[in-house]
């Protein structure tokens, strides 16, 4: 069987080694173009690199069979090329649910797994905070690469699986999901993976499942069934969702192997699911401010009234809010938080109506000791409408 070696990526089958004719030119030139010196191989010398497809007709081939090998061309460009579409695809869908995660001692990527909220990440993003900032994926139209910021609550954490489970505080407001796979991730499968490397927001690279270990130990404190792949990941990607080519989440991005490039690894999907399953099924909402516990400290005028209040936020024992009455009206005009209970403000709310309700905040959402962010709250519910930078 001759095999006709046809040679140069083009868009149109057949045009690749003839690339001195005009694809103009008349159909009776065409046929008779000297197809055999082709089906030999000869002067393919120099050329860009072949692919090769087989091809049974001797030279003189009717219309029917040059199509036939044409199609056989076009067909195997074509993967590439949906490849290419895929990722394309894979990234529009996911990003949307992909956030930013940062804390005062560490950042990385996390994912939105239903509308209330609701994040997954690594243990070893959030480490022992409590409270973390969040950034959501920038609105394209706003040409801003910096996007809504909100406070997140760590609800649940497993060290062992190194996962943790977040809720973003937010006023009854719908967030992107992405959907757990519910399939195994393979050898061989295509993978993608979306996270902020080295502070490069947003990130996209793609490979292949090299491996999946159950029951994989690393690090000396963490063991959980991983998927290996291939598939570049780096410091600030951790967190981050592993997804199929139908951008569902088949693992969490994790660790890497320093030593050996190409050695990366997630928490598989199913480990996920399992921590889940044990974490709270229902999430209780931050009660409003004004309906939180305080307990009077001080009388700083002497008037036999308290002006200033101290406040325990979670209930755990220790005091993470304070409220002062500045006027001496009798009633808080300030309130004072401490998110992650280091005995450090970082956020501060204003009441400045007068009618007990919180009108303007302002947050260290990085916590270093500097407002970044600020909000106001219209609807009068207690809670900031969105995060705007300062």
């Amino acid at each position: 069987m001759k095999r006709l070696v046809v040679c140069g990526l083009v868009g149109t089958a057949f045009v690749g080694c003839m690339a001195s004719k005009n694809v103009s030119q008349s159909s009776s030139e065409v046929e008779a173009f000297d197809i055999e010196k082709y089906a030999t191989g000869a002067e393919l010398t120099g050329q860009t690199p072949a692919v090769e497809i087989d091809y049974g007709v001797a030279a003189g081939a009717d219309r029917e069979s040059l199509w036939s090998m044409a199609k056989q061309f076009t067909d195997l460009l074509a993967a590439p090329l949906e490849r290419g579409s895929t990722n394309q695809q894979v990234f529009a869908d996911a990003a949307p649910s992909v956030v930013a995660i940062r804390t005062k001692a560490s950042s990385g990527t996390g994912f939105i797994i239903a509308a209330n909220g609701s994040v997954v990440t690594n243990w070893h993003v959030v480490g022992d905070y409590k409270v973390v900032s969040i950034m959501l994926y920038p609105d394209p139209s706003t040409g801003s690469p910096i996007g809504e910021t909100f406070l997140a609550d760590v609800l649940d954490t497993d060290p062992s699986r190194d996962l943790a489970l977040l809720r973003i505080r937010s006023n009854g407001r719908d967030f992107p999901a992405l959907e757990m796979a519910s399939e195994t991730a393979t050898v061989g499968l295509d993978v993608h993976a979306i996270g902020h490397p080295v502070g490069q927001n947003w990130s996209y690279t793609a490979g292949l499942v090299s491996g999946v270990r159950p029951a994989y130990a690393w690090r000396g404190r963490h063991k959980a069934t991983v998927i290996q792949t291939q598939t570049p990941i780096n410091p600030g990607n951790s967190g981050g969702p592993l997804l199929s080519d139908e951008a569902k989440v088949l693992g969490v991005n994790s660790f890497t192997l320093p030593d050996f490039p190409g050695m990366n690894y997630a928490v598989a999907a199913s480990e996920v699911d399992a921590f889940l399953a044990g974490a709270p099924p229902t999430f209780t909402p931050i009660p409003p401010l004004l309906k939180r516990a305080v307990v009077p400290i001080d009388d700083r005028n002497g008037d036999g009234k308290p002006d200033v209040w101290a406040e325990d936020y979670n209930g755990n024992g220790v005091q993470d809010g304070v409220l002062v009455d500045e006027d001496f009206d009798g009633d808080w005009d300030v309130h004072y938080g401490d998110s992650n209970e280091d005995l450090k403000t970082d956020w501060a709310s204003w009441d400045k109506t007068d009618d007990q309700k919180p009108d303007y905040f302002e947050f260290d959402t990085n916590f270093d000791g500097k407002s970044d962010a600020k909000a106001f709250d219209k609807n009068g519910d207690g809670y900031p409408d969105r995060l705007m930078p300062l």
